[in-house]
């Protein structure tokens, strides 16, 4: 599994809350075998911890790279 942590300090108006929130919905949302699945969000009063299934074996853009 991947985790991404968000501080929260830095989402500081109504737009940052906005996107943060269409994040979360979106990655719990997807179901696509071509798309990492979300696992679990959760927050504390500090960070938000976005967990999603691994990736392994590089970026996107490596990958196109690589192969064209």
């Amino acid at each position: 599994m991947a985790v991404k942590i968000i501080d929260l300090r830095t989402v500081d108006n109504e737009v940052t809350q906005y996107l943060l929130d269409m994040e979360k919905a979106a990655i719990m949302s997807v179901v696509n075998p071509n798309v990492l699945r979300g696992l679990k969000v959760t927050q504390n009063n500090r960070f938000c911890f976005i967990v999603t299934e691994l990736c392994n074996g590089g970026s996107l853009k490596s990958l196109i790279r690589s192969n064209g």
